[in-house]
């Protein structure tokens, strides 16, 4: 477990473009960043309707407190019930990237 803090810049979601934000969200050691997902839920389930399973490659991009840019490679796996989203991470990998 790291003791510096890290910075959240942005994401990239499946073939969409990046999305780097102007200004880091700040995430401490010892504290947590929750991604809302409301907006992912509805698309989901305009493009999937009520019952589907899918993989979506997620890129989620940092950087630590001296600096160095990371990419962190996470596969969600989706899966829609009765119309009830369920969305399960599986970071794969972590690596020093220039993004």
């Amino acid at each position: 477990k790291g003791q510096g803090n890290i910075y959240l810049w942005g994401d990239k979601l499946g073939d969409a473009d990046r999305a780097i934000e102007m200004q880091p969200r700040l995430i401490t050691p010892a504290g947590l960043y929750y991604i809302m997902a409301d907006k992912f839920e509805s698309l989901l389930l305009a493009r999937l309707g009520q019952e589907a399973e899918v993989n979506a490659p997620l890129e989620v991009y940092l950087t630590s407190q001296r600096g160095t840019k990371y990419v962190v490679h996470v596969l969600l796996l989706v899966q829609i019930r009765n119309g009830t989203v369920a969305i399960h991470p599986q970071t794969t990998a972590i690596e020093k990237a220039d993004w």
